[in-house]
């Protein structure tokens, strides 16, 4: 079980296109597409579902991790050395903004936070100068604000 995981925890990052991406990182349409990506990783996190089911080691959760942060490794290196930085934010910004969002999602308790838990440490292994968090998908959605010709209302914090 572990082993298809591991092969498919690249395509949580492969599906992302960061330019469509950032540009639905907004109120209006972050849902939306939040919601399509999801889907379209739908068998990507049911495996990782199986996984809690199955009561996974930490040395499951950890290769599942370590395949993520190994595949955005491989991406990292064959960048080239003047956009090196750029790739890495950009994939700092679709980790945060959708891949654990949608792994937190499962809503499958502790096991949620913890396989995030586990994606974090095996990232800062990786990139060990990045500084990266977890949210859910209300709280990042509920981070955005309203406003009326730039000016915010609605509730305040």
């Amino acid at each position: 079980m572990s082993e298809k995981l591991n092969e498919k925890m690249p395509r949580l990052l492969q599906e992302l296109k960061v330019k469509e991406a950032m540009r639905n990182f907004r109120k209006r349409s972050y849902e939306k597409f939040f919601l399509n990506y999801r889907e379209r990783v739908s068998d990507v996190i049911e495996e990782i579902f199986a996984m809690y089911k199955a009561g996974a080691a930490e040395e499951e959760m950890d290769a599942a991790a370590e395949a993520y942060a190994s595949y955005a490794r491989g991406l990292y290196n064959s960048t080239g050395r003047f956009s090196k930085n750029a790739r890495l934010m950009d994939m700092q910004c679709m980790t945060v903004f959708y891949v654990f969002p949608a792994i937190l999602e499962c809503r499958y308790g502790e096991e949620d936070q913890k396989f995030v838990d586990r994606m974090i440490v095996k990232w800062k292994e990786a990139f060990p100068d990045s500084q990266i968090s977890s949210g859910t998908f209300e709280e990042i959605y509920g981070g955005f604000k309203n406003t009326i010709f730039g000016i915010p209302f609605g509730k305040k914090k």
